[in-house]
Formats: C-alpha cells, structure tokens, sequence
C-alpha cells in the first residue's frame, strides 16, 4: 500500500470517528475538507473536543482549532491572551498567528492554540492544596488584569451580578414545574427563600461592589479552566466569559465551586485568606447565600432537554440534595454574621 493510500485511509478513519460524535457524514467530511484547505501545515488527523474546538495533529505538531460566532471575538481573544503574556501573566496559552486570514466554516472564525500535554492527573476542586492553588492563580490573573481594564473599556461590558442573578432567578421560577417533577417542593422553597433574601441585601448594599477596584473578570472559574500541564504547572484558560468588574465576582464564583468540597462549613471557608474580604462586607455575604449553582444547573438542564438524560439528571439531583442540610447551615451561619 503506497503512501497516498495510507492517508487516505487515514482521513476515513477520522471522517467516521466523527461520524459517530457528529452523526452526519457529509458535514464532517466538508469540515475536513475545509481545515485541511486552510490550515497552513498538513492536517494528519482531527478530533472533536466539543462544539466548535478540535485538535489536530499536523506535519508540525498538535494544535487546537476553536471557534468564534465573530471575527471579532477571535480578535479579542487572541489580544487578550497576548497581553496577559505581554503584561507578565505566562501561565495560560496565547495563540499562533498565521500570515493568512482567519479559519473560517460555517460562518465560524477558528483560532489555534498550541496543544498543552496535561498532566496525568486533572485539577480538581476536591483537593485541598489544589483549592488554595487554583485560588492563588487567580488572584494572580486579577492583579495583572486589573491595570489593563482602561484598555478595554470600550470592548468588554461591565459585568451586573445583580441583573444576571435576577435574571436567573426569573428563569428558574419559570422552570419550577418541570423541576418540581424530581426536587421535593419544600427543598425548592428553600431556594426561593434563599434567593430573595439574597438579592434583597444585594440591592441595598450594590454601591459597596461598585466601589471595589475592578479587574478583568474571567467569568468561568470551573474548574475545567485549570489545566496543569505535564511538568505540573498550573494554567487559567478559557477567556470567553471576560468582563470587567470586581475581583469579588471571581471569588464568589470559585467559593461557590468548592463549598461543596467543604462541607459547606464556614469555619473550613475562613482557611482561604482570599476570601475573608467578602466575609467582611454585607453584599458578599448575601451573595454567598445565593443559590446560583442550583438555578443555573437546573435553567440549564431544562434549556437543552437533559433532564432525559438518567446520568445528567442524576448529577444535578445529587447536587441538588445530598447537602441540603449542611447548605442550610451554613447559611444559617452567613444570615447570623449580617444581623450581628
């Protein structure tokens, strides 16, 4: 068998690993086409990652291929993460700049990224020495963003946590019957207790993050955004979700990541010196009481359809009740530190 057999054998086999993820033969073969077309280096094999990100294996090496809905959000990434290495930020990807125009298929803008080898063993919230990691990372990304937010002012919106919890909530309340079908309606009442005294506060007490010296936001502090690579450093990745706005938002959100890792205790909580700031102000402490893992799971598992999806659905319900008691304790602990 020649050479040019090989590949093309080759290329089948990914055309049908494709097929098996995609479900549709003649748009995964035209994707195929269309990389290999315009990507500079030979494309050896491709493989989809999720919507939209594939890595490819090329005559030079592995890269990753991610798509934008816009030319200009491709633009954006690829500056942002150039600046964050310009500024002194290196713990994170910046991507390969072609002497060429952008990837494009279907009316999506592809950027490469370098392959990172990962480690053999992912990040994970459910280590102790990895929370306090992932959390000093993070506080590292605020202090370099937070001299570039003049830059991009006029780019990245400035991020409401109040409206968008407002929003989650509306949507929630809307979704209630079909979450009724599988959560007790009296946990479901404690949610809805949970999240109107939470925005109350909140509203009374917005001026204090207004005043907070804003940052660029990641937005997505799961904890699938740390990749540690193979010589053990750890990265932040994914910049989809930037904004500007407090660094408190960040640390909400990654608080609430790993409370469930704690037990939802508050005394494990003061052991994180960076979040001892929002134990000091009345906004945050309402805001810890929030229910937004739970809203957005669930809006979310409704929204798609997933609720069909024994795995998914059982993942959310456990979410949902496993901690019920020790959540309700600990903002029990969180309502006595604001009336005191």
């Amino acid at each position: 068998m020649d050479h040019h057999q090989v590949q093309i054998e080759g290329l089948t086999r990914v055309v049908n690993f494709i097929d098996r993820k995609r479900g549709d033969e003649s748009e995964n073969t035209r994707l195929l086409s269309s990389f290999r077309e315009q990507f500079p280096y030979q494309i050896k094999e491709i493989y989809p990652i999720r919507n939209h990100v594939f890595k490819i294996n090329t005559t030079k090496g592995a890269f990753i291929l991610k798509g934008y809905s816009s030319y200009s959000h491709l633009k954006l990434q690829e500056a942002f993460t150039a600046s964050l290495q310009k500024e002194g930020f290196h713990k994170t990807y910046s991507y390969f700049q072609f002497d060429q125009d952008p990837i494009v298929y279907k009316n999506n803008f592809y950027g490469c990224l370098p392959y990172i080898e990962p480690h053999h063993r992912s990040f994970s919230f459910e280590n102790e020495q990895e929370r306090h990691e992932g959390l000093n990372l993070l506080h590292e990304f605020h202090q370099v963003t937070k001299n570039s937010v003049q830059r991009y002012q006029t780019v990245l919106a400035e991020f409401n946590i109040q409206k968008k919890w407002t929003e989650r909530f509306a949507e929630f309340v809307h979704n209630i019957p079909a979450v009724s079908k599988y959560i007790p309606k009296e946990i479901i009442a404690k949610w809805i207790n949970w999240a109107n005294w939470s925005l109350e506060g909140m509203n009374k007490y917005c001026t204090s993050i207004e005043k907070d010296h804003p940052v660029i936001l990641h937005g997505d502090v799961a904890h699938h955004n740390f990749l540690r690579k193979k010589d053990g450093k750890l990265l932040l990745i994914d910049f989809d979700l930037i904004s500007i706005g407090s660094n408190h938002i960040d640390l909400l959100q990654y608080a609430n990541r790993i409370l469930p890792f704690i037990n939802w205790e508050l005394t494990q909580f003061y052991h994180y010196k960076n979040f001892i700031p929002l134990l000091s102000n009345p906004v945050y402490i309402y805001a810890l009481v929030y229910p937004t893992d739970l809203f957005r799971e669930w809006n979310r598992i409704i929204r798609e359809g997933t609720e069909k999806h024994p795995y998914k659905l059982q993942m959310v319900m456990n979410q949902s009740l496993l901690m019920v008691k020790l959540r309700q304790q600990f903002n029990f602990d969180l309502m006595k530190l604001v009336s005191s």
